[in-house]
């Protein structure tokens, strides 16, 4: 699956968008910079098609 492909750091992002944490809250938690995780996140959004974080995590929340 496309889940599976994914990097443990971008599997992070994705649950922690699934908690309603907030891009500087999953910085925080993961060790990254707040700029950083947004760039996961848009490259996420464009590989899987989604529109935004909220779509990202919906078409892969079965995966996780």
């Amino acid at each position: 699956t496309m889940y599976d492909k994914m990097t443990e750091t971008e599997k992070s992002i994705i649950y922690l968008i699934g908690k309603g944490f907030t891009n500087e809250e999953i910085a925080e938690n993961i060790g990254k910079a707040k700029g950083t995780v947004s760039t996961y996140i848009f490259h996420l959004c464009r590989q899987h098609n989604a529109k935004n974080r909220i779509e990202l995590y919906n078409k892969l929340k079965g995966e996780i």
